[in-house]
């Protein structure tokens, strides 16, 4: 049984990012319990191992120093984290090996490699934002090695660059909808390495490469997206500015591609990927 208990944490305007009272109250929370967090700033990283709503009662600001997770959810399930911002850190939210988890309105802000990273987990990720990414080849929403897992969900999330991979998934089931991604240098928003999902209702600006991948093996639905202002890549055709790439063997169902002001093809077949219009036989890569 969930424990209905609230607990509020005072916050005054003096807080600095010395206090730690949230971290604390965190890991000495009963499982199932609901903590409040009154608006303010606090020092991190927080980990959460167990089930736990931690919401937001005001803006609250998690400062982490350079190299750290800054809100780590592992090897549990049934956690819910909303209105809660990560400032700095090598990664700002990080889930590992849990289920059920839902982050609602969380930011990320000048993480070094990744704002939000899930691992072997089922998460859905709503109305998230991350921002001022500063490593290299850095990545604003990944979802990895989470076959196993339910379908996991990225909606309504706008990441902006400079970026390398904007939202990606890596073996993995996902729904990508409803979310914009902005100057992107690799792609701007990825299934790759034999994952199986969608792409819907989202948009990729700026930035360089590819707007939308299909790749390594992977099965995607590609559905009412905007990609507009791509600039060549590196020299590879499949990142010469391209809409959607469809490459390594993977297939793909597109409808209702808008593109507008980049520099290459909306959509390139390469290495094996395959087209598959609604309708119509298959379009296969004439490469083959």
């Amino acid at each position: 049984m969930r424990h209905a208990l609230v607990v509020l944490l005072v916050a005054c305007a003096a807080c600095s990012p010395s206090s730690n009272d949230l971290a604390e109250i965190v890991a000495n929370a009963k499982p199932g319990q609901s903590i409040e967090v009154e608006a303010g700033t606090y020092l991190g990283p927080i980990v959460i191992d167990k089930p736990l709503t931690l919401t937001a009662a005001g803006p609250v600001v998690i400062h982490v120093a350079e190299g750290q997770i800054g809100l780590e959810i592992r090897e549990t399930k049934d956690v819910v984290v909303s209105g809660i911002t990560i400032l700095g850190g090598e990664v700002g939210f990080r889930v590992w090996r849990s289920d059920d988890v839902t982050l609602l309105g969380v930011e990320s802000e000048g993480a070094q490699r990744h704002g939000i990273l899930v691992e072997n987990s089922h998460v859905v990720v709503r109305q998230c934002e991350v921002s001022g990414l500063t490593g290299s080849y850095p990545r604003g929403v990944e979802v990895r090695n989470s076959e196993l897992h339910e379908e996991s969900v990225v909606e309504g999330c706008t990441v902006r660059g400079p970026v390398h991979e904007g939202i990606v998934s890596r073996l993995s089931h996902v729904r990508f909808h409803d979310n914009l991604v902005y100057d992107a240098a690799e792609s701007g928003i990825a299934i790759t390495e034999m994952s199986a999902g969608s792409v819907t209702s989202s948009a990729v600006e700026g930035g360089s490469g590819i707007g939308i991948l299909c790749g390594d093996m992977s099965m995607c639905d590609i559905t009412s997206n905007r990609i507009s202002g791509l600039e060549p890549g590196d020299e590879r055709l499949s990142t010469l500015g391209n809409g959607v790439v469809v490459q390594y063997h993977s297939v793909a169902t597109i409808e209702d591609l808008t593109t507008s002001g980049i520099s290459g093809e909306a959509i390139v077949t390469s290495l094996g990927g395959t087209v598959e219009s609604p309708g119509s036989a298959p379009q296969p890569d004439p490469e083959g």
